[in-house]
């Protein structure tokens, strides 16, 4: 799936008050993460939640807790 961000928006057609300077932007093309990066951030965060998981139970179990 690919998304396109060359277009810009259609115009607001809300009215700014007059005493603020308008501000420019600019459209174009914007960085996304490539595949393999967002696949190295999926693992990044499986391996925090494992983690977090694991402590958790570690810590359960240390406090006298039982797994039944």
């Amino acid at each position: 799936m690919e998304i396109d961000v060359s277009a810009p928006p259609a115009p607001r057609t809300d009215s700014a008050p007059a005493q603020q300077p308008e501000r420019t932007e600019a459209y174009g093309s914007y960085p996304v993460a490539s595949l393999e990066e967002r696949r190295f951030a999926a693992a990044i965060d499986i391996a925090c939640l494992l983690f977090a998981y694991g402590g958790f139970l570690a810590l359960f179990a240390s406090l006298g807790g039982q797994f039944t």
